[in-house]
C-alpha cells in the first residue's frame, strides 16, 4: 500500500508525477526553494523561486502565484497549483500586499535569470523596482 503521508521538498529529486494519488497527506513543512534555473536552492536558503508558508505570516498570498521553474519537482508544481486553485475558488479573496513566489531572495538576479522570469520582463524598463530588477 502507498505511504499515508509524504513530505517532498525541493531536495527530493525523484517525486513521481502521480504522487497525490499514492498518498493521503502531503505534509508541507519546509519551504520549497529553487533557483530560477530549476535547481534546488540548498538547505536553509531562500530560493529565487520560493513557496514558503512563512512568507505569509502577516498577509495572505496573492492569487495566481508564478509556477516553479522548469526542472522543479512534481510536488512544487502540485502545491503551487493547489494554492492557486484555492485562492481562485474563493470569490472574496482580497488583494494581497505580499509578493508571490519570486523576489524573496535578496540577491540581485543576473541578466540570464531575469530573462526567464515573466514578472522580471514586465518590470524591467518600467518605473517599478522588484527584487533588484
Amino acid at each position: 500500500p502507498p505511504p499515508p503521508k509524504v513530505e517532498y521538498g525541493s531536495l527530493a529529486v525523484s517525486v513521481p508525477d502521480d504522487f497525490p494519488t499514492r498518498s493521503y497527506i502531503f505534509h508541507y513543512t519546509y519551504g520549497i526553494e529553487y533557483t530560477l534555473q530549476g535547481k534546488p536552492q540548498g538547505i536553509n536558503q531562500i530560493g529565487e523561486w520560493s513557496l514558503d508558508k512563512r512568507h505569509y505570516g502577516s498577509d495572505h498570498p496573492p492569487r495566481n502565484l508564478q509556477l516553479p521553474p522548469s526542472g522543479a519537482n512534481a510536488a512544487a508544481f502540485w502545491l503551487t497549483r493547489a494554492w492557486n486553485e484555492a485562492s481562485g475558488g474563493i470569490p472574496t479573496w482580497s488583494a494581497s500586499h505580499s509578493m508571490g513566489t519570486i523576489g524573496w531572495r535578496r540577491n540581485k538576479p543576473t541578466l540570464a535569470e531575469m530573462a526567464v522570469s515573466p514578472l522580471a520582463q514586465r518590470v524591467a524598463g518600467s518605473r517599478w523596482a522588484w527584487g533588484g530588477v
